[in-house]
């Protein structure tokens, strides 16, 4: 049994789970369901990923010392080693999550994703939480200024239809987005 497999964790299942929800991602974007099975799948890996980091840290070089795993921190055909690192994941999963927060309407997949946060924030990960925080508002500020910028096709026939400003709903999204009121 080697390395990879020994562990509580199947962690060739989750990399399989993982890639499974990209490509449901890729075929519809907006399947929160799928993004927030990615968070957690990503979240795992990455306190795995962690686990792995701080053993390999504690090691003293030695010339007899056995090589780590090559699977311990670059799985087979999904990316490097550098992609695959704890931090890596963590805002991977926390960017998943934060989407979800945004973009669901279901409530239990907005709480799922709180408890996600939570987690990382009381594993001290409050740093990777803020950061991901800030690359989401700055994604979601792109994303709206497109749609505000898009004028409505309600036939879908590719014409402006008429020239409506953007809806209430959307302009305090945006200023919440922001930072102003809501």
């Amino acid at each position: 049994m080697d390395c990879i497999t020994s562990t509580v964790f199947d962690m060739r299942a989750l990399r399989r789970a993982e890639q499974d929800y990209r490509r449901r991602l890729e075929q519809e974007p907006g399947d929160t369901a799928s993004r927030l099975g990615l968070a957690w799948c990503l979240v795992v890996q990455a306190l795995f990923e962690a686990g792995q980091e701080e053993t390999l840290c504690r090691v003293p070089e030695h010339p007899h010392a056995p090589a780590p795993p090559p699977t311990a921190t670059a799985p087979a055909a999904t990316a490097p080693a550098a992609e695959r690192s704890s931090r890596s994941l963590l805002r991977g999963s926390l960017q998943q999550a934060l989407l979800v927060s945004h973009l669901s309407t279901d409530p239990q997949e907005k709480s799922d994703s709180e408890w996600l946060r939570t987690l990382i924030r009381l594993s001290g990960g409050e740093k990777a939480l803020v950061e991901a925080e800030e690359e989401a508002v700055a994604a979601l500020r792109a994303v709206t200024g497109a749609v505000i910028r898009t004028p409505p096709d309600p036939f879908g026939l590719g014409a402006a239809g008429p020239a409506a400003g953007p809806r209430p709903r959307l302009r305090r999204y945006c200023r919440r987005a922001s930072g102003g009121p809501g």
